[in-house]
This record gives structure tokens, sequence and C-alpha cells, in this order.
């Protein structure tokens, strides 16, 4: 199949040039439909909150500051912060191997039972499988449980080989604070950072919700379908260590506050300057993780953040310490993760004069297109790559397991497809639609008892080459 040009594709790259914060939220929120969005900004100690759409559409009660959304993996920063709350007290070692606390680890892979740390987990580095989303009900148990099964999950490399966002290792990170600790996951949290930090706003799913101003998700299957509320609410209890938390804008920024002055309130300045400090990374790309944060540069100046994705709800917490910036957003639709991206460059552009252009395409030879085509295989997905042209078309197809993510997502789904265009050292980048600007590496990984295997990474997630892509070239066309 071959393309022919459509605006349609580029219509997104168009952003306007508002002319304050408050324009962009309102635009950008408009222009992706999204159903509601709240944004707040630090700069220089002072805050501007902005808030557009509704908390539910069949509700149409106004987004506030003060509404409460999901989170989502923002919620790894928690974990991390509580993590070196108990470091400080001697409880936990970051660098001591995990079955020191935890002795029967099921992990199939003996090597890497007997290697893997606790900053392999807060870096996303551990070397297994990471999503997976188990739900082990809703008692203290939930992450004894969780980590009970881990004899399941795919061993892809040994720890600290190879960077892959890992969910799955922060059920581990909480299940150690809970020893540590000697209470539930959630109290800990609660007690070593949440009161301290007077984070009033934040807490985790619980039926007092009901009684604030609370968000619902919104999903989308297709554009004629449209948005609806994403059922059930709530996520397992196992989830809660990688993305359970509730908060606010006004909350979040409270805990960047807290990170950008070295810690101060809650932990250490040198905890926090540690967490900051980078330990793993994706290949050519200069991004990765310290312990909880995301760490990447954008146009020389150093972004520390993490996003979320939960059903029907998405997050991003960005903080740049020496320039005394923050910013927080939280959206209860799928495309959320749009506009907030392109409302986070607005303000990297126009407040703080950052280059936000970021990778650019550039002309490889054909057969370097051809080399990474292929079928790639995980176990929530088949991932089809074709080279069309000077580019290439990526269609991924849903594998239903038992512990997938979203009680909607059906191998009976047609497969979401997108183009992506070379920026040179097998890193392609996506133009347009719901994954625009992703960025997704080929390389070739030492995996374990596969030896040196071509790989494909996206959003973090690996994929194993196995073959060939399918004979007769793609079958859908990408979205915008």
């Amino acid at each position: 199949m071959t393309t022919t040009p459509d605006p349609l594709l580029d219509w997104p790259n168009d952003r306007p040039d508002y002319a304050d914060f408050a324009a962009a939220v309102h635009g950008e929120s408009a222009r992706w439909h999204v159903p509601g969005l709240s944004a707040a900004i630090l700069r220089d100690g002072d805050v501007t909150t902005v808030a557009t759409g509704v908390i539910n559409l069949n509700h149409p009660v106004p987004v506030k500051p003060e509404t409460r959304f999901q989170v989502g993996s923002i919620s790894k920063v928690f974990t991390a912060t509580t993590v070196m709350m108990l470091v400080e007290q001697g409880k936990l070692d970051l660098d001591a191997p995990v079955i020191n606390l935890i002795p029967d680890l099921p992990l199939t892979h003996e090597p890497l039972r007997n290697t893997i740390t606790l900053r392999h987990l807060l870096n996303h580095s551990t070397g297994f499988e990471g999503d997976v989303f188990p739900d082990n009900g809703p008692g203290d148990d939930a992450l004894e449980r969780a980590v009970a099964e881990f004899g399941k999950l795919r061993v892809w490399a040994m720890p600290g080989e190879v960077f892959a966002y890992c969910n799955s290792g922060f059920y581990l990170a909480g299940r150690l604070i809970e020893i540590a600790f000697g209470q539930p996951y959630e109290a800990a949290v609660t007690e070593l950072v949440l009161d301290p930090a007077g984070l009033e706003q934040t807490t985790f799913p619980s039926p007092d919700l009901v009684t604030v101003p609370t968000a619902s998700g919104h999903a989308m299957k297709s554009r004629e379908a449209g948005y609806h509320v994403y059922r059930p609410w709530t996520l397992p209890r196992t989830v809660n260590a990688a993305g359970g938390v509730v908060s606010t804008v006004t909350d979040l920024l409270r805990f960047a506050a807290m990170h950008m002055k070295d810690g101060e309130t809650v932990i250490s300045a040198d905890s926090a300057r540690q967490m900051r400090n980078r330990s793993s990374k994706s290949g050519v790309l200069d991004t990765g993780y310290g312990i909880g944060w995301n760490i990447r540069q954008v146009g020389g100046a150093t972004l520390v953040g993490h996003g979320g994705a939960t059903n029907g709800f998405r997050a991003q917490l960005t903080i740049i310490p020496d320039r005394d910036f923050a910013i927080a957003m939280l959206s209860n639709g799928d495309a959320g993760s749009n506009a907030m991206a392109s409302i986070e460059r607005w303000g990297l552009e126009h407040l703080l004069d950052i280059d936000t252009s970021g990778r650019q395409e550039s002309e490889v030879d054909i057969s370097e297109l051809e080399t990474v085509s292929g079928e790639y295989h995980r176990h929530d997905a088949r991932i089809s790559v074709w080279r069309v042209d000077d580019h290439l078309h990526i269609e991924r197809r849903t594998v239903e397991h038992g512990d997938q993510f979203s009680i909607e997502r059906s191998e009976d789904d047609p497969p979401t497809a997108m183009e992506a265009w070379p920026t040179g050292e097998a890193v392609f980048k996506v133009r347009s639609g719901a994954n625009r600007d992703v960025l997704i590496e080929f390389f070739d990984a030492e995996l374990v008892g596969k030896g040196t295997t071509p790989v494909m990474r996206s959003g973090g997630r690996l994929a194993e080459r196995v073959g060939n892509a399918p004979a007769g070239g793609p079958t859908v066309r990408p979205e915008r």
C-alpha cells in the first residue's frame, strides 16, 4: 500500500501561537476535544492555575483546580520518594539484592533473582516484563500476592542491561516498602510523604472521593463512537504502587516544589538530588530514569518529570529545578496527552525560551528501513513494521491476556496504525495522531536464553523481532 499526501495528517503540528498560558490550556483542550483539563504552573514561586471542560460528560460539572484526577504513573515518584525516606532511616538499601528481604522471590531466572536491586526497580532496568496488571483483591495482602506470582513474568534481560518501562517492578518496590515499614503500602506513603508534605488533596482511591470534586475518566475506541465514561473507575489495589494516586494540580505543584527545594520538608537534599541522577538510559535517546523520575534533555535544559495514563485519564508533571519552574496537568480523556504535550511545549518556549524542536527527520538509505521492517511480538501485542517509500508503516494488534490493563482492549479490535519517519541512528518519529511525536527505537539486545536479538522499543516497551512483516503490506490507514 502506498500513501498520498493528506492535509489531515499535518494539522496537529500547526499549533497556534497563544498569547498566554490560559489561552494555551483552553485552546489545546478544545483542539484535541478533551472532556476536561486542569493545569498549573509554578514559576519563581508564583502559581497560576487554569481549568477547562467538565468532570463528566454525562454530568457536566465544570473542572476546577481542586478537582481530583487519577495521576497514573506519577504515583511512581511518590513510591520512590517513600523509598528514599526509608533509605534515610536505614530500613532499605537501594543497591542491596532484593532477595535479602524477600528470599523466596519467585523469578524464573536465577542469576536475575540473585542480583536485582531496588535501584533496578526504580529506574526501570529490572529485566523482567512490566506490563501486567493483576487484580489480587482489595485486601492488605494485594502486593504480597502479586509478588508471589512473579514466576509468571517473562525475563527479557539481566538487571541493569536494558531500559524497559516496568510497572511490575513498582509492585515489588511497594512490597519492599511494606516489609520495611511494617504497614500496608498506602499507610507508609501517607505517613512518610503525604502528611508531612501537607498534600491534603492527595490520596488513594476510597469511598470518600464521592464527597469531593472528582473527575471521571473518558475513553474513545473510535472517533465515530466518541467518548464514553470509563467503568469501573478504580484500578486493582495492586496497581496503587505504580499508578493509584489521586490528586489535584495544586497538590502536585506542592510535591514538585518540595523536590525542587531538594527535599527540606520531607526527604533530605541529598536524597532529592539522588532521585534526579539518571542511572538508566533509552539507547541513543537523551532520556532515562533516575530514582522514580524520568530525566530528559530538551533544548539544553534538564527536564525532570513523569507522565501518567490510566483508563480514561492522562497526567503530566514536569519540573526544571535550576529554572524554578514546574508544570502540572491532569486530564480526563485519552487525547489529554496530546493537548498536554502541546501546552508543555508552549510553556517551555514562551516562558523559558527553550527550544523544543527535538529530533529532526532525516534521510536514510532504503536498506536501513528494510532492515528494521518485520514482525515484532510481546505478550500483549503483535506489531507489524513495513517500509513504505521513505518511512515506516506500523500496525499494532492487541493480544488479550489475563492481567491486561484495559478491559476494553480486544483481539477483535482493528489494528491501530501509525507512520514514522527516520531521525537517524535507527530512531523513528511519528508525525501525527494519538502517538504524535513518539520515538521508536530499533536495536540489538542481549536477551536471556536467546542471545543477541533485534528488538523495537516504543513508549519504553520492548518487542522482539520474530520474522518478516506479513506479506501483502499495510492493512489500515494511520491514525490522524
